[in-house]
């Protein structure tokens, strides 16, 4: 089954289901801890100043358990402005997509429709403020307009 818009489809070419909530596989039977499922990666994101978006054609063998509801993509973090939130440059991030975001949350931003960064989404007053997860860093501060969510973070792989 070819890729549509980024949806997660199985490694297995004899699975092609593609599960709605991740945590089921079809027939109600949980899925096989060792399960693994092709996600897009769409190239390098900013954990530090915004840097120019990419889409790649790549894609990134990621375990099911991992995995939540939705459709996914991963993005290798560039940068060290998400150090103490856990998040490393060189690491893998898991990227639910979603278009809104809760004070809190880390996000990938789109900022002005060309730069992508990861940060934590945060209101204020009639702003928008990423925050770094660096005391090294000051948090950036946007007009609402200029800043999209694409997705939030839902989880992270590392290679050692």
């Amino acid at each position: 089954m070819p890729d549509r818009g980024g949806e997660t489809r199985p490694v297995s070419s004899t699975n092609v289901v593609n599960l709605a909530p991740k945590t089921m596989a079809p027939k109600g039977k949980p899925i096989a801890a060792n399960d693994v499922y092709e996600i897009p990666l769409h190239g390098r994101i900013a954990a530090g100043m915004p840097i120019e978006a990419l889409e790649g054609q790549a894609t990134l063998a990621v375990p099911a358990a991992l995995l939540g509801s939705g459709e996914h993509f991963a993005l290798e973090v560039s940068g060290d402005s998400m150090v103490e939130a856990g998040i490393l440059d060189g690491d893998f991030a898991l990227i639910r997509k979603a278009d809104t975001a809760r004070e809190g949350e880390i996000i990938v931003a789109l900022v002005d429709d060309s730069e992508a960064t990861l940060k934590y989404f945060r209101r204020e007053g009639s702003m928008v403020r990423l925050d770094p997860a660096n005391r090294a860093y000051q948090p950036q501060r946007y007009a609402p307009n200029q800043v999209r969510v694409q997705g939030l973070l839902a989880g992270l792989l590392r290679r050692y």
